[in-house]
């Protein structure tokens, strides 16, 4: 797997949503958390730490 630095906004997020979301078959499966699609990998990045932490 390739390195992508967090200066590169959505690849980074892209990157680390890959080695967390199992099965996913589409971008869509990767930007949804909890039932909820989000816009960017970003936020959906965001949304699953925020669950983990919680």
């Amino acid at each position: 797997m390739y390195s992508v630095p967090p200066t590169a906004k959505e690849q980074f997020y892209l990157r680390l949503l890959l080695t967390v979301v199992k099965a996913a078959i589409s971008y869509q499966d990767l930007c949804t958390v909890n039932a909820h699609v989000y816009d960017t990998f970003n936020e959906a990045c965001h949304a699953s730490v925020t669950l983990v932490r919680s």
